[in-house]
């Protein structure tokens, strides 16, 4: 019956161990082996969290709009034509005598704006740049929300693995104490170490009670930002939902042509730029090019006589106006260009602290895979020599602590790595795939 017990045993820290299995660790030169397993959920998350947020419901409608913005600065008028009708008549009491040979007459006309020097130019190049700066913007907006649910992802799966560890203990600790009180009625231990077992149970309740709060958390935060409960394929391994370890670029200043977040202030620097110069063109209104046709008698009987008239409405600008308006162009141009400095440093700072945390977390869960196999292997030695009764029960309870602490680390590590590889293709500006 102890050889059953020590083999059950024995079977329960294989099953432990089975939990941390750990990826193979690939070079930073070298693009991760392709496994094939199943498809990891961590994209399809993103894309029912993505589907969810105002910005992209949004999208279709603002590209539109800044597409009839684009059609405008191509116009040849800036504004659309004016109509002008007016008309007058002599009355003689209560009747018009004009149309019936009496003195009258009808002016139509129409008013055509003029886009002042360098305005039409500007204003296409405005609007061009604010087009390719809503695209780049619904790339950075979409990568800010990868960072969420990233984050929300691995607190779950650190939440999840800690609550399979407390149950594989509570399940230890409870073999452990089934076997301390047999042997407690048979007299081979004494009391105070069959309660010292049953101590050992309740702090894994405990232990078990506060990973399942957490756990609930964690799925309400993750649940909160995709829309939906967590399902069932949530629940496996999380060697399932690894991403791929990203090439590294030979010089992270390549990333300006690529990292959505800085092409999107490239961008915002683009449209401060070409507001500034269309502020600079438009030192005034629009003029006016008026064209007008009057037809009429001047007095009664005399003939009808028709005119044609050419005009140009010049506006005087205002130059308080337009000064502030090219100052505000200029330090909305400022403030992107500086934006744009901190943010690539920020981004290349962040960039080496992730490549450090991927090293350091490989290094990290070699160390704790070696140590979670060794308590394990000291385990089940220490648990084989208390059966023997060559080992007291606080050596054995003290070693079964130590074992759990180490499959534990090792689990953690192994999310540790995991969540690092994914905090690094964050920072290199990369979705979840």
């Amino acid at each position: 019956m102890d050889l059953l017990r020590n083999h059950r045993y024995r079977y329960a820290a294989c099953c432990l161990v089975a939990i941390v299995g750990l990826l193979p660790l690939a070079a930073f030169s070298k693009e991760a082996n392709n496994v094939s397993a199943p498809p990891a959920p961590l994209k399809a998350l993103f894309d029912e969290a993505w589907q969810r947020q105002p910005e992209a419901r949004a999208y279709s409608t603002r590209l539109e709009s800044l597409r009839a913005r684009e059609r405008v600065s191509q116009n040849l008028l800036p504004k659309p034509l004016t109509l002008d009708v007016a008309g007058k008549a002599e009355r003689s009491g209560t009747n018009s005598n004009f149309g019936a040979g009496g003195a009258g007459e009808y002016l139509v006309g129409f008013a055509i704006p003029l886009w002042l020097i360098g305005e039409r130019s500007s204003a296409m190049a405005l609007s061009d740049a604010e087009l390719q700066r809503l695209i780049k913007q619904q790339a950075s907006t979409q990568l800010r929300l990868a960072a969420r649910i990233r984050t929300l992802f691995w607190e779950f799966e650190f939440a999840k693995i800690n609550g399979e560890l407390a149950e594989n203990r509570l399940q230890n600790a409870k073999a452990l104490s089934q076997d301390v009180q047999r042997r407690f009625k048979a007299g081979d231990l004494s009391k105070a170490d069959f309660m010292q077992a049953e101590s050992a149970v309740a702090n894994s309740e405990a232990a078990l009670a506060e990973s399942q709060a957490n756990l609930i958390l964690a799925k309400q935060n993750l649940r909160s930002a995709i829309g939906r409960d967590i399902t069932p394929d949530l629940l496996k391994p999380a060697q399932h939902y690894a991403e791929t370890l990203p090439l590294l670029p030979k010089n992270f200043v390549d990333l300006d042509q690529s990292h959505p977040l800085i092409q999107d202030l490239i961008a915002q620097v683009e449209v401060a730029s070409k507001a500034t110069a269309l502020a600079q063109a438009q030192t005034r209104q629009n003029p006016e090019l008026r064209l007008y046709t009057t037809s009429g008698r001047p007095e009664v009987g005399v003939p009808t006589q028709q005119s044609v008239l050419l005009g140009l409405r010049i506006p005087f600008g205002s130059s308080d106006q337009v000064q502030a308006q090219r100052f505000a162009s200029r330090a909305n141009q400022i403030e992107s260009e500086g934006r744009l400095a901190f943010e690539r440093d920020r981004i290349l700072a962040e960039l080496d602290a992730s490549k450090a945390q991927v090293e350091s977390a490989q290094i990290r869960l070699t160390a704790a895979k070696r140590r979670a196999q060794l308590s394990t292997e000291t385990r089940a030695f220490f648990d084989k020599s208390f059966k023997f009764g060559e080992t007291d029960l606080p050596t054995r309870l003290r070693i079964e602590l130590e074992a759990m602490d180490a499959i534990k680390q090792a689990a953690q590590a192994e999310i540790t790595y995991l969540a690092s590889v994914s905090a690094l293709r964050q920072a290199l500006g990369l979705l979840p795939e």
